[in-house]
């Protein structure tokens, strides 16, 4: 068979059926742990195995209480447990990935956590669970927390190199949730990117000038490296949730509100979102101890493929670098998979993270092509988004030669434009409040277009 012919088949492969990617890619180096005392935990970690062709000697299994905490002494004999069971199989330099599931405690608390006081001692279990048998062990459970050694890598991850594993959690409302979760992921999945969003929500109550360009200089850390991937980047820095929104690819949110919020949305193949604000990853199957705060698992039940966030306040302590996992998982020529982005993204281990997914989803763009893989097609985003009608165009090395904006309808609206500096300013003043597509021609023939969300 001649060479072409052969890539041509593989590269067919990837695109028609993702469990064709998923066969290629192997999940040798992946370990599973189960809690015995949970049947959800031992069907999901089952399935798993199944699903991923994972060798059965791969299998940990933990007797462990039913709570979402458990203390550190309890915390000790799973670590035991852990540790000698890929020892005695052989397992401690091959496995590079673990994957704990539903029922497995969540957290380790020595009466610290939810207080000022979460720096004596509060993390997540996964986060420990990273640190087995290798060069940062002795900081497991100890006070404080440990830099990350692979935040902001650009290399792929092996423990030989990073010295850690990286641990996801396969977790959802229900069992249910949990086996499509597993059903939906895996790597080389195809998104299409001609209609994909990226969208940074920061739900600010405090209006005031400066703290609104303090959380519009923040998402825009974000999302600005997204810009020349492909999908359409919207941002809200106000007090109004986003909502409605299809196809969302991407999604940084920051909740601060008193009551519960889940945005209703459809997620496009491998979905990925990250939640900054306190407990998101706590609670799973029941409802969260503190109101108002989202919980991952939410996104999960409803699309999502893979999130992350924390399993206590998140107040005085690192911030998670999302960008850095969002320029690597969405511009596929880093190659990364999900936990290789989430953990270059999370700062610190032994301490408060919680990453959800299959760890080797990733995904692959159809109708557009990532940064490094061809020359960029240019892109623009329109600032802010949503607005009030008033809103820039801004396009990275592009002059706007004319614009035209449709409402939901498909009909033409009227506007008032200038140029500023760079900038096209665009008013809408006085439209009323919907979803309306822009389109931009630029000075070299170029047709963009993006999605404006005006409110009242």
């Amino acid at each position: 068979m001649p060479i072409q012919t052969l890539l041509g088949l593989i590269t067919s492969l990837f695109v028609l059926c993702p469990s064709a990617a998923q066969s290629i890619i192997s999940y040798d180096d992946v370990a599973v742990i189960v809690n015995s005392n949970s049947p959800a935990s031992v069907q999901i970690g089952n399935y798993f195995i199944a699903a991923r062709s994972i060798p059965s000697n791969h299998l940990i299994t933990i007797d462990a209480p039913l709570t979402t905490s458990i203390t550190q002494s309890e915390f000790l004999p799973l670590r035991a447990a852990i540790e000698d069971h890929l020892i005695q199989n052989e397992l401690v330099d091959s496995i590079n990935y673990i994957v704990t599931t539903l029922g497995v405690p969540v957290r380790i608390d020595n009466g610290t956590c939810d207080s000022l006081y979460q720096f004596n001692k509060c993390s997540s279990f996964d986060t420990e669970v990273a640190l087995l048998l290798g060069p940062l062990a002795s900081n497991i459970a100890a006070i404080g927390y440990v830099a990350n050694p692979f935040l902001n890598s650009t290399q792929h991850h092996t423990r030989a190199t990073s010295g850690i594993y990286l641990v996801t959690r396969l977790a959802g409302p229900s069992l249910v949730d949990v086996l499509q979760l597993i059903d939906r992921s895996g790597p080389g999945l195809v998104v299409d990117g001609t209609g994909v969003l990226m969208v940074g929500d920061i739900n600010n109550p405090d209006s005031s000038a400066g703290v609104q360009a303090f959380w519009n200089d923040i998402i825009q850390e974000v999302t600005d490296p997204v810009i020349d991937i492909g999908p359409t980047v919207m941002i809200d820095t106000t007090s109004q949730f986003l909502d409605d929104l299809d196809n969302v690819v991407g999604y940084v949110s920051l909740t601060g509100f008193a009551e519960p919020w889940l945005p209703n949305f459809s997620w496009a193949p491998g979905a990925l979102a990250v939640e900054w604000y306190s407990y998101s990853g706590l609670h799973y199957d029941t409802p969260g101890i503190q109101p108002g705060y989202d919980r991952l698992s939410d996104w999960i039940g409803q699309g999502a493929t893979a999130a992350v966030g924390t399993v206590n306040l998140t107040y005085a302590s690192p911030w998670y670098n999302t960008r850095g996992t969002f320029e690597r998982y969405l511009d596929t020529s880093y190659h990364f998979n999900a936990a290789e982005s989430m953990y270059a993204g999370i700062s610190w281990l032994s301490w408060i993270y919680e990453a959800i997914g299959d760890p080797k989803t990733s995904i692959q763009w159809s109708g557009l092509t990532g940064l490094g893989e061809a020359p960029p097609s240019p892109s623009m985003i329109l600032v802010p988004n949503p607005s009030n009608g008033s809103f820039h165009v801004r396009m990275p090395a592009e002059t706007v030669a004319s614009v035209m904006i449709h409402d939901a309808m498909g009909r033409s609206i009227p506007f008032v434009s200038r140029s500023i500096n760079d900038q096209l300013e665009v008013d809408l003043t006085g439209s009323n409040p919907g979803l309306y597509q822009v389109w931009v021609l630029t000075s070299s023939g170029r047709t963009l277009t993006g999605r404006l969300v005006v409110q009242p």
